[in-house]
């Protein structure tokens, strides 16, 4: 339970730096035009695979139960 807890914590820490990280990212991509486009086609990509992934996850738990 208290091990539970104390990554629950930890995720949050990391999920705030994380987002920190992040928001700093784009403040600094936004002065430049060329950044934008990359993180555009970055960011889609990205999201493809996390929507692949998850179908995945959904076909595997699927299959488990």
């Amino acid at each position: 339970m208290v091990l539970e807890n104390k990554s629950r914590i930890l995720y949050s820490q990391y999920k705030t730096i994380k987002r920190k990280c992040h928001r700093q990212f784009f403040e600094d991509a936004n002065r430049t035009s060329l950044m934008k486009g990359f993180i555009g086609r970055h960011f889609h990509t990205q999201k493809m695979k996390i929507d692949n992934s998850n179908i995945l996850q959904n076909r595997m738990h699927v299959i488990l139960l």
